[in-house]
């Protein structure tokens, strides 16, 4: 079956992204909505990616915020004690099993560039939590683990982009004195990456018979890479990155301008010992954390608080979906882009009578009486005068009629007058619908801020 690379998948998120950037020309929002149940038991159902389910999910939206925020993401991947950590391995498809890097409780990121191994050369629990050495020189723990920082999180990107399941890797473009701190360490840490470093080596066949340990040569396009093998019984149970006098790394043993390497291992009495290299990306570990960590994913991040201005529905409102829309219009006639910072969509029903307003509540239904028109009602407007609702297939999208008497859907004894019908603030069946994410019911208070984080991924 045919794949599609890393640097492929890297270009459609920086092609993403710099749509996103396109402030003059494009804009992003996040929307909520459906109010009415998923089903008897008011289950989330799986959405499924067809024109149906987007249809049926903009007719469902009640409310649009602009995206402000965007970034690379990663699966947030916390150390903690006593787990395994896969080194960084350039044969690795995606994410491995186990994670090959890690955020400490500092919100910093390390690339395990060696796993620490037992005498026998199976994996050891790492123990110490990686700290220090931001300016990106591999160190070595007390449990064996070599690691190299790549990149810290500063308050403000933690508050839009980490979350309990992702957290934020960017490149940093350029830095000046009012930077932020984090930004000027990453800097550093991107400028001292060496290209064509080999990061470690793996055993593809242990051998037999030694009985001291072999020689190990690097053989490639490159220069200085220094390893040593270690021997368990008559086995080769692993080859390391020679150490410094502080048992760590050094940089110069990592060896530059490695494209591709033969590791030739000899002597030691035995035979058949066989590893490969395991080589960086192409620039240099730590040039650019989004390449190195493997990105697939971009988070849109915005912050609804409280009702926007009359745009978001409070006051015990249920909402059962996230969507995210790329231009949205005011109407379809003039194709006039939504440039607000917020819009609602839901049409309003006008009428006079309070007593039959007072005895609408969310999710019940309401019919006109000469039209025979259905619809779902979202929400009471404030000065009580009035619904916001909407229609689906269920309800059919038949007009109501100016004049004609409405009522709930199984109780006639109320009844409303329509006075006058109203439109959203924009056509929620234009632009583009990038993202739908069905959710158990969410209710909105008064006072609610939510922080919707939208994570695509590629």
């Amino acid at each position: 079956m045919p794949v599609i690379t890393d640097q492929f998948k890297k270009q459609v998120l920086d092609d993403i992204l710099q749509d996103f950037n396109d402030s003059a020309s494009n804009r992003y929002y996040a929307g909520i909505g459906r109010s009415e149940d998923w089903n008897a038991s008011d289950v989330a159902t799986v959405p499924t990616n067809n024109t149906r389910e987007a249809r049926l999910a903009r007719g469902s939206l009640q409310s649009l915020k602009l995206i402000q925020d965007a970034s690379y993401v990663l699966p947030r991947r916390s150390w903690v004690a006593n787990l395994i950590y896969d080194a960084y391995d350039d044969a690795d498809v995606g994410f491995p099993e186990n994670p090959f890097y890690a955020i400490n409780s500092n919100n910093e990121i390390y690339i395990v560039l060696e796993q620490g191994k037992k005498t026998d050369g199976t994996s050891e629990l790492s123990t110490i939590q990686p700290t220090g050495n931001t300016n990106g020189t591999p160190f070595r723990t007390s449990d064996g683990y070599t690691w190299k920082f790549m990149y810290s999180i500063g308050a403000l990107r933690a508050d839009k982009f980490l979350s309990s399941a992702f957290m934020p890797v960017t490149f940093v473009t350029a830095v000046d004195s009012d930077s932020p701190a984090e930004d000027l360490q990453q800097n550093i840490v991107q400028n001292n990456a060496v290209k064509g470093q080999i990061l470690g080596y793996k055993i593809t066949n242990g051998g037999s018979g030694y009985t001291s340990n072999p020689d190990v040569t690097i053989v490639g396009n490159g220069s200085n890479a220094t390893a040593f093998a270690v021997r368990a019984g008559e086995t080769i149970v692993d080859i390391k990155v020679k150490a410094d006098s502080a048992g760590n790394g050094s940089a110069s043993y990592y060896g530059n301008g490695y494209d591709y390497a033969n590791v030739v291992i000899s002597g030691g009495g035995g035979d058949s010992c066989t590893a490969r290299a395991i080589i960086g990306q192409p620039n240099g570990m730590g040039s650019d954390p989004v390449v190195d960590l493997k990105s697939q994913g971009m988070m849109f991040n915005t912050k609804p608080t409280y009702n926007e201005g009359g745009d978001f529905i409070t006051g015990d409102n249920i909402f059962r979906q996230v969507l995210l829309m790329r231009n949205p219009k005011v109407d379809s006639a003039t194709g006039t882009l939504l440039t607000s910072t917020t819009g609602f969509a839901l049409n309003k029903i006008v009428t006079s009578e309070t007593n039959f307003v007072k005895s609408v509540v969310q999710k019940s239904k309401v019919q006109g009486a000469v039209s025979g028109a259905v619809a779902i009602i979202d929400d009471v407007a404030d000065s009580g005068n009035g619904l916001w609702y909407h229609q689906t297939e269920e309800t059919g999208f038949t007009n109501f009629d100016s004049g004609e008497q409405v009522s709930i859907v199984g109780n006639s004894s109320i009844v409303g007058t329509v006075t006058k019908l109203l439109g959203g603030e924009f056509n929620p069946y234009t632009g583009d619908l990038v993202y739908i994410d069905n959710r158990s019911s969410v209710t909105r208070s008064n006072d609610q801020i939510e922080d919707l984080k939208i994570v695509i991924t590629i």
